[in-house]
C-alpha cells in the first residue's frame, strides 16, 4: 500500500534555498502539473502526485521514477565518459597518475554535490556509499561483482544507519543488486547486445515475485517495463541536459499521452509460502547451479500465472 509521509521544517529565514529555486524553476518550465511532478521526482527526489504514481504502478516503472541506485548508476556512467574526454586532454602532463581512479574520484565528488543539492535522499545516499566503497575495493584489487561484497555493504549500512534494517526500499535495492549479480554469474557469456535486453527482462520477472508480495497491482502493461528501463537509460540524462540548456519541455507532449491511456488493472498477491520458497531457492542458487534452474522455473510459472491466466 502507499503510505503518505511528511516532514516538519522550521523556516528560519525568508531566503529561498537552491533546492527551492530549482523546484520552482521546474514548476515554471512545465505547464502541466503531472509533468512537473514527474521531473521534480526524477531530478530533486520529491514525492510524485497521485496520477503519476498510479500511472507508474500500472506500467510497473515506479523504480524508474523514485530516485535510487539505478539513477546514480546512469549518472555515474554519463559523468565518467564526459570527464574522461576532458581528462584525456591533460593526461599527458601527468601520465604517472591512475586515470580511471582519478576520474572515479571526480565523479564521486560530482555525485556527492548532487546529494547535497537534494538533501541526501536516503535511497541515493545508500547507493553512493556502495559506490564509494566500490572505488576503495577497486583500488585494493578486491572483486566488486560478488555476493560477499554485497553482504559487506549491507552490513556496513546497518552499522552506520541501524534503522535501515526496517527499510523496505533498502531490501528492494538489495534484492535488485542480488539478482543482477545472479544474472552476471550465470549469463556472463551471452552476446552483449542480447544481454542488454535480456538483462532487463530477466530482472523484471525475477523481482516480480517479491514485488507482488507487497504491491498487488498487476496489468499486462507492466510487460512494457523492461522496454521502459532500456529507454530510460537514454531519456534520464538527455532530459536532464535538455532542462539545463532550456529545452526541458521537449518530451512533454509525448509523456502526456501516457496519462490518457485507459489501463485495465487487477490484483495479484504472492503468498508468504511462495515468497519464502523463492528466497531460499535464490540464496541456494548462488552456490548450486541446479537451484538456479529451479529458480527460473519458478519465475516462469509465477509470471505465467500473473499475466496469462487472469
Amino acid at each position: 500500500f502507499y503510505a503518505k509521509s511528511f516532514n516538519l521544517t522550521k523556516i528560519t529565514n525568508n531566503n529561498a534555498t537552491f533546492w527551492q529555486m530549482m523546484y520552482q524553476k521546474l514548476q515554471n518550465i512545465h505547464t502541466n502539473s503531472h509533468i512537473s511532478s514527474l521531473y521534480s521526482a526524477l531530478f530533486l527526489g520529491t514525492a510524485i502526485d497521485s496520477a503519476t504514481r498510479i500511472l507508474c504502478n500500472n506500467f510497473g516503472i515506479s523504480h524508474l521514477v523514485a530516485l535510487s541506485g539505478f539513477h546514480l548508476g546512469v549518472l555515474s556512467f554519463v559523468l565518467y565518459w564526459v570527464v574522461y574526454l576532458f581528462y584525456n586532454i591533460f593526461y599527458r602532463f601527468f601520465p604517472y597518475r591512475n586515470k580511471k581512479f582519478d576520474i572515479l574520484v571526480i565523479v564521486a565528488v560530482c555525485l556527492f554535490s548532487y546529494l547535497i543539492l537534494i538533501d541526501f535522499q536516503p535511497s541515493l545516499l545508500r547507493a553512493f556509499v556502495m559506490f564509494v566503497v566500490g572505488i576503495f575495493f577497486l583500488r585494493t584489487n578486491i572483486k566488486l561483482v560478488s555476493f560477499e561484497f554485497l553482504l559487506f555493504v549491507v552490513l556496513l549500512l546497518f552499522a552506520l544507519y541501524p534503522r535501515l534494517i526496517f527499510s523496505l526500499s533498502l531490501w528492494f535495492s538489495v534484492a535488485g543488486v542480488f539478482y543482477i549479480f545472479l544474472f552476471i554469474k550465470y549469463f556472463k557469456n551471452l552476446n552483449k547486445i542480447v544481454s542488454i535486453f535480456f538483462f532487463n527482462i530477466w530482472i523484471f520477472f525475477a523481482m516480480n515475485i517479491i514485488v507482488h508480495y507487497f504491491f498487488q497491482i498487476a496489468s499486462l502493461y507492466q510487460l512494457y517495463s523492461p522496454v521502459f528501463s532500456v529507454v530510460f537509460v537514454v531519456f534520464y540524462p538527455l532530459s536532464l541536459l535538455l532542462h539545463l540548456v532550456g529545452f526541458g519541455v521537449l518530451f512533454d507532449d509525448m509523456l502526456l499521452q501516457l496519462y490518457h491511456l485507459d489501463i485495465p488493472i487487477y490484483s495479484y498477491t504472492t503468498s508468504l509460502e511462495i515468497l519464502i520458497l523463492y528466497i531460499v531457492v535464490s540464496l541456494l542458487s548462488v552456490r548450486y547451479k541446479y537451484f538456479f534452474y529451479l529458480l527460473n522455473l519458478i519465475i516462469i510459472l509465477f509470471n505465467i500465472r500473473v499475466y496469462l491466466m487472469q
